[in-house]
């Protein structure tokens, strides 16, 4: 997608995408930008799934935000306090 553009793919570029996709609410696209970046080989920081995390919750999209928050503790990185507090609200609500 974006090198076809012209752009060099990074994780700052794409969480400038995910930022984008949060504004405006896209959770299809942020997901589909999310495994595309993985395929591409690029690995998610703690501001990708932060920003990922946001959005689903926001959302209320628990089966999504299970799943990713799994997805970023296996790649090594806890859940900060802001991150486990947008997780606590979202479980709270759907309890």
């Amino acid at each position: 997608m974006m090198i076809s553009m012209g752009f060099i793919s990074t994780t700052t570029t794409y969480n400038y995408f995910f930022r984008y996709f949060l504004q405006f609410r896209k959770i299809k696209e942020a997901m589909n930008l999310y495994r595309k970046m993985i395929q591409s080989g690029h690995t998610p920081d703690r501001l990708t799934y932060h920003l990922l995390l946001k959005m689903l919750c926001e959302e209320d999209r628990l089966d999504l935000a299970v799943q990713v928050s799994k997805e970023m503790r296996a790649r090594g990185y806890d859940g900060d306090l802001a991150t486990s507090t947008m997780l606590i609200n979202l479980l709270c609500k759907n309890a």
